[in-house]
């Protein structure tokens, strides 16, 4: 469903949230694309949404392009207002992705845009250094290199075949931005 209520905050493009069922565990995402105009505002609302509607009792997600750096957001005065707007009885959340993790494709910029980030106890099921961003082009910063094999840059060297053109061209026919992901153990 979409976030619309006041008192989870305003947002140009307002979070979707989906409930993920394992077992008889579950846990929810809410997705976001922040503006970047306002990105600063809209990650420090992302609190309200669990506080108002999931308690912070429920394991919550909350991932995808926060645009949560650069000149959009001051990460070490940010972090600390988005992390104490979450209920009183609540710990922080966890940021897995780290602030100096590249999650742009484009080539001379390494903003950390996409984010992801977890309530205490989803946080305890994360598999140790597996959140990251998924370089589905192999990473290849040297656009003359061709697709590197393997699994994970099967879609970009698909797509690089279908243009006629190298990974790095091809990884941005995907996306200006890389994936993030993170392993749970349930």
């Amino acid at each position: 469903f979409l976030v619309s209520a006041p008192a989870e905050g305003t947002y140009t493009r307002p979070p979707m949230v989906v409930r993920v069922n394992i077992g008889s565990q579950n846990f929810y995402v809410a997705s976001i694309h922040t503006s970047p105009g306002v990105a600063t505002q809209e990650i420090q609302d992302l609190p309200k949404v669990a506080n108002a509607r999931y308690n912070t009792d429920n394991e919550i997600m909350i991932v995808g392009d926060f645009n949560a750096d650069g000149s959009y957001f001051t990460e070490s005065t940010g972090w600390p207002v988005f992390n104490a707007a979450f209920s009183p009885t609540s710990s922080a959340h966890t940021n897995a992705i780290g602030d100096s993790v590249d999650t742009t494709v484009a080539q001379g910029n390494t903003y950390t845009y996409d984010r992801m980030t977890l309530s205490p106890n989803l946080a305890a099921k994360m598999l140790a250094n597996s959140a990251a961003p998924y370089y589905f082009d192999g990473y290849a910063q040297d656009a003359s290199v061709a697709c590197p094999g393997g699994e994970v840059a099967l879609m970009a060297a698909i797509i690089a075949q279908g243009y006629g053109t190298t990974c790095n061209t091809a990884a941005a026919q995907v996306s200006d931005h890389y994936p993030v992901s993170v392993q749970l153990i349930y």
